[in-house]
């Protein structure tokens, strides 16, 4: 950059935080929801930053690999304070929108487009580009939604690296080109973040194309290395998945988007014509938007909206590239959207047909269109502030208030029941949100409504099971986890493999039930079958420890707190687990250890300092443990039994 790039380049970056700031001012605690859970709250894999070789596998294959390395990087320093999750990703989305008014001032200076505004409107176009990307509420899922950080990140290096790909080929003169390297570190970042980056290779083709005077066959021929480093990219996509193009595209599996229908490669690419339409429309009118689409499936090819759905994309695709000459940045923004979304809206099926965060990156292209168009119309420079910041201030409230619907759970859920009324899981969830909000007579309400949409969902069952739990009628819940334990064992997600924390939390539910009512062989029996499902699932290990503990089987107890530490290195019941088998076999030092580590990360956990304070005062640190024993009063803590009881007092009443 010149110096006065960077000049535009400051003032861009502040405009940006500015807008972004305002846009997402709202969503720094909004709850985590729906796949925060399977992917980062419930993912053992993340809980040791050290441990790479787990957040590596913790997909089955690496295309995740750097986003999950960054939410084990906020777990270390954050916990399950999602203040620090949105930061992140609050800073993500602001940086794309910096890459973006880079990566479009770069466009508009590529031999095609050069001079077709003038340098003033050149670092408008830009930055309106950047704001409308920043500010546009389609992009709260792929922000707010802590998990899609996934989408936001991978976007990041996609941006940066077509950025340095711009860079790199619009520097003049002979000599080795840095841009280049760096074009290849961000393309491989980006496809161990998301699948959108396989794309990248390909985009370098259309930016070709679009941009430069060169044709590709004569491009091919002067840049073979640029073209060996491509095609070296491009094998990354087949060896993430085994080479095994037949069982991504051919694989048949259930739609998530709408219930009892099935998608095949054929089905997923009918109902794309019509998913695509429906991303379009959100952008310019982002009106009715919703986490979870009630979307059915298009199987035939002669169905009126996949016939109207395809001749709009053809003409759109057809129009983009006839406009080439004239319009090439019509042409570039179009082939920019539609490179960026055919990983997720083509023939490789997907279990859900939409999402808008899967337009987050597309978008770029819309809004460079946009940008363009508006600039070119608009030729009073007055005239143009005012359309712009009228633009820019409309979304930023449009998204602002769509941060409102992400703040918690009951706020979300009551939105997707809004928008889409035969959702079984929107019901189904809403009804755990009123559950987890302690309001558990209303929330059978929402359980039966998913219930009488779908007879066959086992997960409700377990769910209304937990309910009658919390109302005192361990009859009903019972009843209710048998029933979702018959239609798991008979289902297509049971046989899969899918859900595996799922099921294993039923039978542990049911575990607990039957423990509680004295059925200790069916209770231990759940407890098992739960494990063997499930061998790394935290609350099984932990209630497994104690039993053991409970038959005197010390050794077996510390092996399942030892397992669960080896899950979740800062589980600490895990360590006062240990510690109280450590006090029981009368190693009171090694208790000492691990009741000292439980409360490093719980201060005020009431039962360490009072455990701890018996293990200081057996090994003769006598005030050390009446300070212990104060706090576990002070915390509320109360002994179980009369030896503990006698124990308190003693220490209590030492000098």
């Amino acid at each position: 950059m010149n110096m006065t790039d960077r000049a535009h380049g400051f003032a861009a970056g502040l405009l940006i935080l500015i807008v972004a700031g305002l846009a997402y001012a709202n969503s720094f605690h909004a709850e985590f929801h729906f796949d925060d859970y399977t992917y980062i709250v419930n993912k053992p894999a993340l809980r040791d930053i050290t441990d790479w070789r787990a957040i590596y596998r913790a997909l089955g294959h690496p295309s995740r690999f750097v986003a999950f390395y960054t939410f084990a990087v906020n777990y270390h320093f954050h916990d399950y304070n999602v203040f620090g999750y949105h930061l992140v990703n609050w800073f993500i989305h602001a940086g794309n929108g910096f890459l973006v008014w880079w990566m479009t001032l770069l466009f508009l200076r590529t031999p095609q487009l050069a001079g077709r505004l003038s340098t003033g409107r050149e670092y408008g176009c830009a930055l309106l580009t950047a704001l409308i990307f920043t500010a546009h509420p389609l992009q709260t899922e792929a922000v707010t939604y802590i998990v899609q950080r996934f989408t936001s990140l991978a976007t990041l290096f996609y941006l940066a690296a077509v950025v340095c790909y711009l860079r790199g080929r619009l520097r003049t003169g002979p000599g080795w080109r840095p841009e280049y390297v760096l074009f290849a570190v961000f393309t491989v970042l980006g496809m161990f973040t998301k699948q959108i980056c396989f794309t990248i290779p390909f985009m370098v083709l259309w930016l070709e194309w679009c941009c430069f005077e060169n044709r590709i066959g004569g491009w091919l021929r002067e840049r073979r290395m640029i073209l060996a480093v491509l095609i070296v990219l491009l094998l990354i996509i087949p060896s993430f998945f085994g080479f095994n193009a037949v069982n991504i595209v051919g694989r048949e599996l259930p739609s998530r988007s709408h219930t009892g229908e099935r998608l095949n490669a054929v089905r997923y690419a009918l109902t794309q014509t019509r998913v695509i339409p429906t991303y379009l429309r959100l952008y310019f009118w982002p009106a009715g938007q919703t986490l979870d689409y009630d979307f059915p499936v298009s199987t035939d090819w002669r169905e009126g909206k996949v016939i109207a759905g395809f001749l709009l994309l053809l003409l759109l695709a057809g129009g983009a590239v006839a406009a080439r000459s004239r319009l090439p940045e019509i042409t570039l923004g179009t082939g920019w959207f539609f490179v960026t979304i055919a990983v997720t809206s083509s023939i490789i099926p997907i279990p859900h047909v939409i999402f808008e965060h899967r337009v987050y990156l597309p978008s770029a292209g819309l809004a460079f269109i946009s940008a363009w168009m508006l600039c070119r119309l608009v030729s009073r420079r007055n005239r143009l502030l005012a359309a712009a910041g009228m633009i820019v201030a409309v979304l930023t409230v449009l998204t602002y208030q769509r941060n409102a619907v992400w703040q918690t759970e009951a706020t979300l859920w009551a939105d997707i029941v809004r928008k889409a009324p035969a959702k079984v899981r929107a019901y189904n969830n809403l009804g755990m949100a009123a559950l987890a909000e302690g309001r558990a007579r209303e929330s059978l309400s929402y359980f039966a409504e998913a219930i009488a949409r779908n007879p066959g969902a086992g997960r409700v069952y377990n769910n209304r099971g937990l309910a009658y739990l919390a109302l005192g009628d361990e009859d009903l819940a019972l009843a209710d986890f048998d029933r979702a334990i018959a239609l798991f064992e008979t289902s297509e997600d049971y046989r899969s493999g899918r859900y595996k924390p799922i099921w294993a939390q039923v039978y542990a539910n049911r575990g607990n039930l039957r423990l509680e009512r004295g059925d200790t062989d069916g209770g231990r029996r759940d407890l098992a079958t739960a494990l063997s499902i499930d061998p790394r699932h935290p609350a099984v290990l932990y209630r497994m420890g104690q039993l053991s503990e409970q038959d005197g089987d010390y050794d077996t107890a510390a092996g399942y707190y030892r397992r669960l530490l080896a899950t979740d290195p800062r589980h600490p019941q895990a360590m006062i687990g240990l510690g109280f088998v450590s006090q029981y076999q009368g190693d009171d030092r090694q208790a000492l250890q691990y009741f000292d580590q439980a409360l490093a990360l719980v201060p005020d956990n009431g039962e360490a300092h009072f455990f701890r304070a018996l293990s200081r005062y057996n090994l003769g640190d006598r005030k050390g443990a009446r300070d212990d024993m104060r706090d576990a009063q002070r915390m509320g803590f109360e002994a179980a039994t009369p030896q503990l009881k006698a124990a308190r007092e003693t220490i209590l009443n030492v000098d």
